[in-house]
């Protein structure tokens, strides 16, 4: 289980310690966005309701959600440019396994930035998967 996405310059992978999923860090200048992978299904889906794991946000939110891949896919912004969440949920159509990786008051640039990565994301399955 795992991902690739193609990062801005300058941006790059960290990786943390996790019991029950896949977590890290993707940071660059300014930037900090953690991502969370789960085949259990315990990646945070960044709703309201599921805030239990991030902290509090502002949730004056822009969303687009489609499905991608076999993904419903949620890419979310701001509506306050640099103040708030900007990330992407993933979860996969036929299991529990699923993705995020966000991060908070992200400059306007960063926030195109994220986003232009964010359509990248190919996440790669294990085998069980």
């Amino acid at each position: 289980m795992g991902f690739e996405i193609r990062l801005p310059h300058g941006w790059k992978y960290g990786k943390a310690d996790g019991w029950d999923s896949f977590v890290g860090l993707v940071v660059g200048k300014g930037v900090s966005l953690n991502f969370d992978m789960s085949s259990d299904g315990y990646a945070n889906s960044l709703d309201r309701s599921a805030s239990d794991s991030i902290e509090q946000i502002p949730w004056r939110q822009i969303a687009s959600i489609d499905t991608v891949d076999g993904f419903y896919r949620k890419i979310i912004l701001p509506d306050h440019i640099v103040e708030g969440l900007t990330g992407i949920y993933l979860q996969d159509l036929q299991s529990s396994l699923n993705f995020n990786l966000y991060g908070y008051d992200l400059s306007a640039k960063d926030q195109r930035r994220a986003c232009r990565s964010f359509r990248t994301i190919k996440i790669i399955r294990s085998r069980a998967d």
